[in-house]
């Protein structure tokens, strides 16, 4: 018992260190991108977040919270979710890909299109660390969980400074956040050791 409450300190302690080293992170990386790119930059991200949210809670589906609540979850069930969330994750890539199109024209603005169908790569590609996290977080591993975010930030913010100085504007505000999820994705399979069959 001693042991769980050890872990659950560590946790709280490891979680509490991460949200303090993200919040500073944010508000660095947001001061210095906010003198750098223009307030359209950043309204055209903002008219793909409303659907790529939404997508995101489909990708869910509340088989996260399941794995995690459920006492004694096989091999079997970790492979299930993640393979229903690929399969989720890539029908709704396809119709964010091939909609496109209509939602450059619903705000009018053309732009859209392909920075839509770039920018919906960050959603694809969470799939991924779903259920890597899902066990890492089910196991207390706070410690490793915080590693991830906060180097997943540094990385990706240190990305889209550079493609902002670059002049590239809102391909790298949509570019920083692809490298944040592409960059938990590939650190959580590792840390965790599991694999899909």
């Amino acid at each position: 018992m001693s042991s769980l409450k050890d872990k659950t300190a560590k946790g709280f302690l490891w979680g509490a260190m991460n949200n303090g080293a993200m919040q500073i992170l944010n508000m660095i990386f947001g001061v210095v991108l906010g003198r750098l790119l223009s307030k359209e930059d950043y309204g055209l991200i903002g008219m793909m977040v409303i659907f790529t949210s939404i997508a995101a809670a489909l990708q869910d589906s509340g088989f996260v919270t399941a794995l995690t609540n459920r006492k004694n979850a096989t091999h079997r069930d970790y492979n299930s979710v993640f393979w229903f969330n690929v399969g989720v994750s890539m029908a709704i890539y396809c119709l964010f890909f091939l909609g496109a199109p209509l939602l450059a024209r619903f705000y009018d603005e053309p732009l859209l299109t392909p920075l839509f169908r770039y920018y919906s790569l960050c959603f694809l590609a969470a799939s991924f660390s779903i259920v890597p996290r899902a066990m890492l977080f089910k196991q207390l591993r706070q410690k490793e969980l915080a590693i991830i975010s906060t180097a997943a930030l540094l990385v990706s913010g240190i990305t889209g400074v550079s493609m902002a100085l670059a002049g590239m504007a809102y391909w790298g505000l949509a570019t920083q956040s692809l490298v944040y999820t592409l960059a938990v994705s590939a650190v959580s399979w590792i840390i965790s050791g599991w694999r899909p069959s």
